[in-house]
Formats: structure tokens, C-alpha cells, sequence
């Protein structure tokens, strides 16, 4: 018996031994497979990237030819200047080498200080919010004033010590590239996370209800967090629970929303080959398809993995995609139609604005990582580092892989010093809430839907993004600062913690403009309508109670509410929200809006906006919770918690938001000694107007002295028409003019009226789908009052122009020096073969354009090309910089120049019958005929003519030779 159990112990070890094998061989298979998904991952994505340069290479050859001969000039000229220039900059060189070496104790002290004085600041601030606590809540103000004198005493103390370094030192003097870089100041990661944690949380929505459904859902941390708390029950499924999900359960939906592993471990990597997981899927659907249980496929990862996805969305009802440009591809793929752009959004009890307004430190964040494989990235996170470091800018990076040793996945030395530990996801959401600006990058730039989801979050939160170039978000978040090239960024930076009017104004914006329609709750009611799947999301009914019969309450944006009198019969029962308002306010239209977004990310019986605000700022706290209130007038109330009789509220649990739209605040002041009359063309671009132009002309410490003149070309919009009100109202120095209803076609009537109407003695015309150079147009004033001695002669300053299209198109750009005078443009226009000049990054004597007549020709397209060849030609002298520019998106949805059919050249024709009449004025048509028209009608209109459609075809050919004839 002993020898059969040895026996068979013996057959046990070896099979054991043999099953190890199979395992370790299996280990080593599955570790193969994962590095060839990697590498696939890698392969798709540098596919994606020549896809996208073959694409972009035919349109950057015809400008390349051009661009060519302009350069060989350049370089000729430029060439005469480095032999001098070489032998200074080695001189200087040599000089600022040695005091560098002479420095290097002095720096590296200098630095220790900084670093030392900044987390004494971040103490301070939870020091001094701990006080407050205490006063509230403990020994009142006993204990608060002690806290209150060694915390101001503190912060004095470094105030003078840090004032004391910075007057005895100038880094810039010390710094040589290359040799030495500066250290930065690193931000104390405990003490950040410490502030957060302290934010408080949602506690819950008022206003959103859960959506009846019960839905099992495949896909990672982040994306289960979106979609928690939106479904009446979310269940994450994996191969170890399904079968219990599916026979218990009883689930509405199946979704699979794209991920590389799962939440717990690698549950779900490899569901294409491995086994396990690879069944699990299989059963799922099978076990949907059997019982007819919708199922529901979403990528967040087009168009760069849409192949390596296909082989799991081919097998479901419906398909989201948040590439728009893919749809096409999904349907032939699939065989249906069931395909939908499923947009990104945000979930508000994440991603909400509650304590933003408490630290707010002067920097930018970012939070990700540097992935080296995604190079155009990279490439842009080091544009906007090296722009915010060079502007004087502080910055913090919370490097998902910091305690990771692959070299590879590290950021750029260079940043060491600005790098800080990850931080856990939800925490995260509340640190980005500490800082003035947070980065976001997109590696996906040229699809008109697909941007990083960080976007929509942030924005919920009320913060600014600083983000690098997506055509989705120049598209759709004008008010997103988009970092194109290496730009001086010192504007952005206060060198306070203090959020002031303005920019508490346009982070109000941003946070409305994202709770409209933006919410989880919104985008996953919209995904399942178009499964037909019927939802609604809630649209409360609110009760507006007058004080005064006869009080004229203002046209609301949120529609549904009935205005009443407390006399009339009322049954609070009808209504969801009870406001109540009186006639010694003024309230815009977007109060009642403002008042329920509050109910949307907290779970409170009344909101209100019960601080003041007047030209120093807010008073008081706003985006905080609170157990009173000030004014009845003033709030919200859950009409469960509303006393009728006395108007009281019944409840302490209340929260405040911003103070905007109760009477009007006033900004800037109006007055009658502008530096510049700014002319802007509007024409059903109200967003882009606010968000991006505006928002740009605040960012110069002149703005108040600037004419701001909104010409208003009949917009159709009636959102447009309430935006230019809104800034009327809020900043004196803008005027508004408008024609009647239906636009001219063009920015020219409206920029003729401009001239008309300005006061100022000088003018320049900025669109407002376009964008400054941050202080461009107190730079260009300035280049005109300091030459002006020198050069009496001079009748206008101009910059440059940024054409953006994912790459940057530089144009009109005629020095990259800070400032080149010529003293004959018109012989310069003729020597340069009729360059374009920028007529936006520009500044000009009024009396130039009065004096000779120079207008912009209407129902015309090139018409700034036309008025800066005038300009040129009537002026006795101007000057080039290569210091301002704007930014011109030219892929913006619906933008006048997007477009091309036969209009076009009809428009065409009537610019160059103009043209024809001016170049005969100045004396150049014969030079202009000969030198650049055959030139310009090869390279611009047959061009041209090749992207229009056959319909067209015959009468543009026709109207092209009627351009010709112009010219012999």
C-alpha cells in the first residue's frame, strides 16, 4: 500500500511539475500578448499620425511655394546682420558666463529661501481658514484675532524678505540657456492635498433625479465615477461576477465603454484573446441578445483606436463614438445605422464649483502625464511649461507615473522642480479648485467632436483652462485659452491670490455655459433617446412671487416659471422652486438660471446670492454652504420649504452662489479720453465675441482706456443680441451699434460704420472670433508714442496675423524685430510684390483712413487685403514689429471665410473692380497688373476653382474671365 501511495505521489509531483510549466508558459504568452497590444496601441496611433500629415501635406505644399521665395529674401538680409551679430553674442556670452559662475552660491540660497517662503504662504492660508473656522465655531474672537495678528505678522515678515531678494537680485541677469536652469518653486504636495481635502464635498443634486434604470457596465475607474449615482443602479460587471450580475440583477442596458484593463486589476485586458474575459463577453451579449436587453458600445478612444475597438463595437445595437469623423466608418463596419456622436460631459457631484472661491493660488496645474509616444503632445506641454517659466509664471505638474523608474515616462528635467506626486482621482477634482489656471492637452487635434474629457470637467468647476490646439474646443469653448507657440503669458498672472470682478465674471460664464446641457445626467438621457430609450431629464416648474402687482420682472432664460402676486391664489403644491422678487432690484435674465444651477450639484432646500459686490470685489463668501440668509428677495427655495404667508424659508441648509445679475455691476467705468477705438464686427457670434475677444482685450492693463465699438451687422441670434447688452451694461467703455435684422455678408458695412462713430484718434478693427496678443494693443501705442520723435512720419503701427489650423500659418509678417520703420510703404508694397498687411494687429491714425477715404469695400471677399495695400499706399511712413499679433481660427464652424461656392467669386469680382479703381489712384495698376496679378490669379483662383462643385463649375470659370479683363 506504502509503494502505490509512493507511486502515486510520485505521478502527482511530476504532473504538478508539468501543470507549473504550462502555467509559466501561459504567464509568458499572456505577457507577449501584452506587449504586442501595446505595440499595437503604439502602431495605430503613429498610423493616425500619418494619416493625419498625408492629409495636411497637400494643403501646406501650396503655401510652402510661397512661402519659400518670401524666406530666401529674408534670409539674404539676414545674412548681412549675423556675422556682427555673432561676434557680440559670443562677447556677451563670455561676460554673462562668468558672473553665472560667480552666482551660483547666491542662486542656489536664493532658491532655498523661495521654497521655504512659499509653503509658509500655503500654511498661512490653511492657518488662516482654520481661524475663521474657530471663530465660527469655537471661542469666537478671542481666538480668532491672536490667529488673525501672527498669521498677518508671518506674512509680512516674508513679504519683506521675499521683496528683499527679488530688489537685490534679477534672475533673468543670471540665468544663460544651456549652462544653468532655475530651480522653480516647488509646491509642498501634503500641504496642497491638506487645503483640498478640507473643500468640502456634494452632498448630493436638488435638482437632477436618478434614471429609472438598472445598467451593467464594462469599463474603467474613471469612467464608472461618470456615470456613478446617474442610474437608479449601476453595476460594475467582470468575469468573476457576471454570471450573478445577469441572473439577479434583472438589467435594463449593457455598456461597454472603452477600456485597456478594468477596475479591478486586469479583469477585462486582453478581452480579444484571452480566454476568461474573452468568454465572459461572449456570454454577456449573448445572454442580452436572447433577452432582448439594449446593449450600448462607446469609445473614448477615436479616431487613434478605432481599429483596435471595431472587433467589440461591431457586435453591439448602438454605437457612440466621440470622434464624430468615424461615424461613417462605424456604420459600413457594423452594417447598421444605430451610430451616434456620443459627446463627453461631467458629473456634478464630482466636478462642481463648491469652495472654489476660497485659495486660490496665482499658477497653473496639470495632472497627467508624458507620454513620449504622442509627440505632437509633448512638443505642445513644452510650448506652454517654457511660456508660463520665461513669463515669471509659478507651476505645478502632478505626474501620474511619478513613482515609476522607467526614464521614459518622466517629464523633461528641465521641470523637476515643478513636479509633485500623483494624487488620487477624487481628491484631484477639489485640487484643481486651489489654482488660478489648470493645463489640459489634447493628442487628438484635428477631429471637430474629440478633445480630452478633463475639458468639460474643469469648466464644471469653474477654473481656466490653458489648452493646447484642438480644432473641438476652438470650436466650442471660445473662452478656453489655446496656447498655439511660445507667447509671453505675464498678463495671466496677478501676483495675487485674489480673484477679481472680471475674472470672477468669466469664470461665472464658464460655469453656466457647461450646466446648460453639459451634466452626465443630460448626456446619458440623450444617448439612450437615440437607442429609443425614452428619458426625460427634469425641467422644474419654479413660482416667481412679485412684491409689487405692477413689477416688471426681465425675460429669463430658464423658461419654465410663472410669474404671480402673493395676493393671487397660489397652491405651492403646482411648484418645484419658489422665488421671490421685489422692484428695488434690477435682475438680469440670468438669475433664475444661476439660482437653479446651485440645486444641481448640492442638496440643499434654498440657494441664494446674498453677498454684495461692489468695485473692490466680493464681500463675503460665495460657492459655500450655509445655514441663513439675508434677503428673501435674494434666493430659491424648495417650495416644500417655503411658508407663504410670512414669505419665509422653513430650512437651514442652504448654499451661496456668485452675486452677478441682481442690479448691474458695473466693471469699468465710462470716459471721454480713450486711447483707441476698437472696431469689432458682430454677426451671430456672441459666444466667441465674449469669450475669446473680449476675454483677450481684458488681459491688457489698458483696457479701460480702449473705445470698444460692437457693430452689430443685423445678427439673427438673439443670444448674440443679449450678449452684446450684457457687455454693454457691464463695461461703459463698450458701445454698441446695430442695423436691422440680416446681416450684409460681410465684416465691411460694419467696420465702415466704426470709423464713422470712433472718437478716438486712433483705430484698429478686431473680429470676434479672433484673439490680441496679450497687451497687443498697448504694445502697438506704445511702439507709435516712443518712435514718433524719431519718425514724425508715421501713420500706422502693424503686427502679424496667426492663421491656426491645428499647425500655425504665419502671415503678414514683415520683422521679427520689436520694431522696423519704413519710410515708404507704398515703394515697399511694390518692392515686396504686394505683401498683406494685418489690419487687426494694427493701430492706425484715424485721419489716414478719414483723409483719403479708405474704406472696406462691401459684399466683397479679400477686403482686408484691399484696405491694407491702401493704407500702405496713402501712408508717408509706418512701422513692422514682430512683438503683436492675433490669432485667427480658421476652422471655425460657419466663419464667413469657410465657406466656398459660387458666391465666392461673385464677391470676388466686385473686390477686384474696387481694387482695379484704387490701384489706378496710387499709381501702382500697371505694376500690379504686371508684377502680381498672373501670379495671384494661378496660385489664389484656379486654386480655388478646383474645390467647387460641378454645378458651379461653368458660371465661376465665367466670372474668372471677367476678372482677367480687368487687367489687360
Amino acid at each position: 500500500m506504502e509503494i502505490e501511495n509512493s507511486d502515486l505521489k510520485e505521478k502527482l509531483y511530476i504532473e504538478s511539475k508539468k501543470l507549473e510549466e504550462v502555467l509559466i508558459d501561459l504567464k509568458s504568452k499572456e505577457l507577449e500578448y501584452s506587449k504586442l497590444e501595446e505595440r499595437f496601441k503604439l502602431f495605430n496611433d503613429a498610423l493616425y499620425q500619418k494619416k493625419k500629415e498625408n492629409k495636411n501635406f497637400s494643403i501646406l505644399n501650396i503655401s510652402l511655394n510661397t512661402k519659400i521665395k518670401e524666406l530666401e529674401a529674408e534670409l539674404q538680409a539676414k545674412d548681412e546682420k549675423i556675422s556682427s551679430l555673432r561676434e557680440k553674442i559670443d562677447s556677451l556670452n563670455s561676460n554673462i558666463k562668468k558672473l553665472v559662475r560667480s552666482s551660483n552660491e547666491i542662486i542656489a540660497n536664493f532658491n532655498e529661501r523661495i521654497v521655504k517662503l512659499s509653503n509658509t504662504q500655503i500654511m498661512l492660508s490653511y492657518n488662516i481658514g482654520k481661524a475663521i473656522l474657530d471663530l465660527k465655531e469655537k471661542e469666537g474672537v478671542k481666538s480668532f484675532l491672536p490667529r488673525i495678528f501672527n498669521a498677518k505678522t508671518a506674512l509680512k515678515q516674508k513679504e519683506e524678505l521675499k521683496e528683499q531678494y527679488l530688489n537685490k537680485f534679477n534672475l533673468n541677469d543670471w540665468i544663460v540657456e544651456g549652462e544653468y536652469e532655475p530651480a522653480g518653486i516647488k509646491f509642498d504636495i501634503k500641504a496642497l492635498e491638506k487645503l483640498a481635502s478640507e473643500i468640502p464635498n456634494s452632498n448630493g443634486s436638488a435638482y437632477y433625479k436618478k434614471i429609472p434604470l438598472k445598467v451593467a457596465i464594462v469599463t474603467d475607474e474613471f469612467m464608472y465615477n461618470y456615470y456613478n449615482g446617474v442610474f437608479e443602479k449601476l453595476v460594475y460587471i467582470n468575469p468573476n461576477n457576471y454570471k450573478d450580475v445577469l441572473e439577479n440583477e434583472n438589467i435594463d442596458i449593457f455598456m461597454y465603454v472603452t477600456c485597456w484593463s478594468g477596475m479591478e486589476g486586469e479583469d477585462w485586458r486582453g478581452i480579444k484573446y484571452r480566454e476568461k474575459p474573452k468568454q465572459a463577453f461572449d456570454d454577456i451579449l449573448d445572454f442580452c441578445k436572447k433577452n432582448k436587453i439594449p446593449t450600448i458600445f462607446q469609445s473614448i478612444e477615436d479616431p487613434s483606436n478605432y481599429e483596435n475597438f471595431l472587433p467589440l463595437a461591431i457586435r453591439f445595437d448602438n454605437i457612440f463614438t466621440s470622434a464624430i469623423e468615424t461615424i461613417e466608418a462605424y456604420k459600413n463596419a457594423c452594417g447598421h445605422n444605430n451610430v451616434f456622436y456620443g459627446e463627453y460631459g461631467f458629473n456634478p457631484i464630482l466636478n462642481n464649483p463648491i469652495g472654489s472661491y476660497r485659495t486660490v493660488f496665482d499658477s497653473v496645474f496639470f495632472a497627467g502625464s508624458y507620454p513620449q509616444r504622442y509627440k505632437e503632445r509633448c512638443d505642445d506641454m513644452e510650448i506652454m511649461f517654457d511660456s508660463i517659466v520665461e513669463s515669471n509664471g509659478s507651476l505645478v505638474i502632478a505626474d501620474r507615473n511619478f513613482s515609476l523608474a522607467d526614464e521614459s515616462l518622466k517629464f523633461p528635467k528641465k521641470y523637476s522642480n515643478f513636479v509633485v506626486d500623483k494624487i488620487e482621482h477624487k481628491l484631484l477634482q477639489r485640487v484643481h479648485k486651489l489654482f488660478r489656471y489648470n493645463a489640459n492637452f489634447n493628442s487628438i487635434k484635428d477631429s471637430s467632436t474629440m478633445c480630452a474629457m478633463r475639458v468639460y470637467e474643469l469648466q464644471a468647476q469653474g477654473t481656466i483652462i490653458l489648452s493646447n490646439y484642438a480644432l473641438s474646443l476652438s470650436n466650442k469653448f471660445p473662452n478656453i485659452k489655446l496656447v498655439n507657440q511660445k507667447e509671453n503669458l505675464s498678463s495671466l498672472f496677478k501676483g495675487s491670490q485674489k480673484i477679481d470682478n472680471k475674472e470672477l465674471l468669466f469664470r461665472c460664464n464658464i460655469i453656466r455655459g457647461i450646466f446648460k446641457n453639459k451634466s452626465v445626467y443630460n448626456q446619458a438621457a440623450n444617448m439612450l433617446d437615440m437607442c429609443g430609450v425614452s428619458v426625460k431629464i427634469r425641467n422644474p416648474k419654479v413660482l416667481v412671487i412679485k412684491s409689487d402687482k405692477d413689477f416688471n420682472f426681465s425675460p429669463q432664460t430658464y423658461s419654465n416659471y410663472v410669474i404671480k402676486s402673493k395676493d393671487e391664489n397660489i397652491n405651492l403644491n403646482d411648484y418645484d422652486f419658489v422665488a421671490c422678487v421685489s422692484s428695488k432690484y434690477e435682475y438680469s435674465r440670468f438669475y433664475l438660471e444661476d439660482l437653479l444651477n446651485g440645486f444641481k450639484y448640492t442638496d440643499v432646500d434654498f440657494v441664494t446670492k446674498q453677498v454684495d459686490i461692489s468695485a473692490e470685489g466680493v464681500d463675503g463668501e460665495i460657492y459655500e454652504y450655509t445655514s441663513q440668509y439675508k434677503d428673501i428677495n435674494k434666493l430659491m427655495v424648495k417650495s416644500a420649504f417655503f411658508e407663504l404667508r410670512s414669505l419665509n424659508v422653513l430650512s437651514k441648509k442652504g448654499f451661496i452662489v456668485e452675486p452677478f445679475n441682481i442690479d448691474n455691476c458695473v466693471v469699468v467705468d465710462k470716459r471721454d479720453d480713450y486711447i483707441l477705438s476698437i472696431v469689432i464686427p458682430v454677426y451671430n457670434n456672441g459666444v466667441f465675441l465674449r469669450d475669446r475677444c473680449i476675454r483677450s482685450l481684458l488681459l491688457d492693463e489698458n483696457f479701460e482706456k480702449f473705445e470698444i465699438l460692437l457693430i452689430d451687422d443685423g445678427s439673427t441670434d438673439s443670444e448674440t443680441i443679449n450678449i452684446i447688452s450684457d457687455l454693454e451694461k457691464t463695461y461703459k467703455n463698450v458701445k454698441p451699434f446695430y442695423y436691422p435684422k440680416g446681416g450684409s455678408g460681410s465684416a465691411s458695412r460694419a467696420r465702415n460704420q466704426g470709423i464713422n462713430i470712433a472718437n478716438s484718434d486712433f483705430i484698429t478693427f478686431l473680429d470676434p472670433d479672433n484673439e490680441i496678443s496679450a497687451g497687443g494693443y498697448t504694445k502697438l501705442i506704445d511702439l507709435f508714442n516712443q518712435l514718433l520723435p524719431k519718425y514724425p512720419t508715421i501713420d500706422f503701427v502693424t503686427g502679424y496675423q496667426n492663421k491656426i489650423m491645428g499647425k500655425i500659418v504665419r502671415t503678414a509678417y514683415h520683422t521679427d524685430k520689436d520694431s522696423s520703420f519704413m519710410k515708404d510703404p507704398k515703394a515697399h508694397l511694390v518692392a515686396k510684390k504686394y505683401p498683406i498687411i494685418s489690419t487687426q494687429a494694427f493701430i492706425a491714425k484715424k485721419s489716414l483712413l478719414q483723409d483719403n477715404n479708405i474704406l472696406f469695400i462691401e459684399k466683397a471677399v479679400g477686403q482686408d487685403t484691399l484696405f491694407g495695400h491702401e493704407v500702405m499706399g496713402y501712408s508717408k511712413g509706418c512701422i513692422f514689429t514682430g512683438s503683436v499679433y492675433i490669432n485667427y481660427y480658421a476652422e471655425r464652424a460657419g466663419s464667413v471665410t469657410n465657406t466656398l461656392d459660387i458666391r465666392f467669386f461673385e464677391k470676388s469680382l466686385v473686390l477686384e473692380k474696387n481694387q482695379v479703381s484704387s490701384l489706378k489712384k496710387v499709381g501702382l495698376y500697371e505694376n500690379y497688373r504686371d508684377q502680381k496679378f498672373p501670379i495671384f490669379y494661378e496660385q489664389w483662383y484656379l486654386e480655388k476653382l478646383k474645390l467647387v462643385s460641378p454645378e458651379c463649375e461653368k458660371g465661376a470659370k465665367l466670372i474668372l474671365d471677367e476678372i482677367k479683363s480687368l487687367y489687360i
